[in-house]
């Protein structure tokens, strides 16, 4: 295998296993590991605690690492301390997660001529009927993995319209709708 000799490392008892596969990003925020947050920041070995104690075994170093790597690249995280680091220095390396800087740039669906900000910059836009919304959060995950892995941007912008066009909403249909959207942000709101 390349190793070192394990002369006294290995015992009969010892049980070789599979590397385990690799962490998706996601499972190191707060909502997937809650804990090893503590104020919105985690050290790097309380991650790596809370992730072997999630899969009920001792995790390899390079799998933590590769996540974290993974969730720093892909602009979930934010380290402070010396990253990467050895195991033994993990306690001194704090992550939290990265706030998203205010957009500069407002969103298109006009298909005529691209802004100079889209030559470069490769769109996908589609209407989606409503259950097509759970299957676009079911492949997020795998997104948020390929983004990492070649550390590319990705942003997702979402438009949710009310009515047809033809009499304006109702202000208690409007105060219930934003209600439900402040429960995924607080600033999303319907706009008149």
């Amino acid at each position: 295998m390349g190793g070192t000799d394990s002369t006294g490392v290995l015992t009969e008892a010892a049980t070789l296993r599979l590397p385990p596969p690799a962490i998706n990003v996601l499972e190191l925020l707060p909502a997937a590991l809650p804990d090893a947050w503590v104020n919105g920041q985690a050290t790097v070995a309380a991650i790596a605690q809370a992730l072997s104690a999630k899969n009920s075994l001792p995790l390899p170093w390079k799998t933590v690492c590769d996540a974290i790597n993974g969730a720093l690249q892909a602009n979930y995280l934010e380290a402070t301390g010396t990253w990467p680091c050895e195991i033994a220095a993990a306690a001194q390396v704090t992550l939290r997660e990265k706030m998203a800087a205010p957009l500069k740039i407002t969103p298109t669906v006009d298909y005529g001529q691209k802004p100079a900000y889209h030559t470069q910059i490769a769109i996908a836009e589609i209407e989606l009927a409503t259950h097509e919304v759970q299957d676009l959060a079911d492949v997020i995950p795998e997104l948020t993995t390929l983004q990492a892995t070649h550390a590319f941007p990705m942003r997702l912008f979402v438009r949710i319209e009310c009515g047809d066009g033809t009499k304006e909403l109702s202000e208690d249909l409007r105060t219930q709708v934003n209600a439900m959207l402040e429960k995924v942000q607080k600033s999303w709101q319907l706009k008149k």
